[in-house]
């Protein structure tokens, strides 16, 4: 996996199948965490590929809609806006399902830009693939990959800078073509969220450095 990198109307970074799948495969969990499919979107509904996280999905008891009230995570991704409980409740009934919509409409772009991606090869060898995020869907790829994070930040305990050091750590041994194997469920998300981690830092980068460009 490569960074993202300010292009000519977008970003352009670079990740292989593996990661690109293993990234696809978060995002429609988080979305199914928000109650929404890829088919609610109509951008992809005639696909059928086989998922590479059955063990991790079972974190997110697929097909049970998840409430705010009882999964953490999904609280995570829609807080309280207020600490009156009452004020709160109204506002939930109010927001709730406009913001769940358009993250899991964030998260569609973004798995839109990931299966788009431009695989390049050298002779027979399938390399690393193109991802391309126009300028205008930039912030929602970069939202998504936040709402990816903070589910995966929940699920692994992750509160303050802390046991953000310590995550990483216990990634990078896993990591590079010396890492270790991935043999359980706990190692592959502390790894996918330090994949995550810098892969929207620096998409977020590249947004500003574009932005200081003028």
């Amino acid at each position: 996996m490569r960074p993202f990198q300010v292009a000519r109307g977008g970003y352009v970074a670079q990740a292989d199948a593996m990661e690109r799948r293993l990234i696809r495969g978060l995002a429609l969990d988080v979305m199914q965490m928000l109650g929404y499919t890829q088919e609610d979107f109509a951008s992809h509904a005639d696909e059928d590929e086989a998922e590479v996280l059955a063990a991790y999905e079972s974190e997110f008891e697929p097909g049970v809609p998840a409430s705010p009230f009882t999964d953490e995570a999904v609280h995570r991704l829609l807080p309280d806006m207020s600490d009156d409980p009452l004020l709160a409740g109204d506002l939930r009934d109010l927001t709730q399902h406009s913001i769940a919509q358009q993250k899991a409409e964030n998260l569609d772009t973004f798995v839109s830009a990931l299966e788009a991606a431009t695989v390049w090869t050298d002779g027979e060898k399938r390399l690393e693939a193109t991802v391309w995020v126009p300028n205008e869907e930039a912030r929602a790829a970069a939202t998504a990959l936040n709402d990816i994070r903070l589910v995966l930040a929940t699920r692994l305990g992750i509160t303050d800078e802390a046991d953000e050091l310590a995550a990483q750590e216990r990634a990078s041994v896993y990591l590079g073509p010396d890492g270790l194997t991935i043999t359980s469920t706990d190692e592959l998300m502390v790894v996918a969220y330090t994949m995550v981690t810098w892969w929207q830092d620096s998409l977020l980068r590249a947004i500003r450095n574009k932005e200081l460009r003028g």
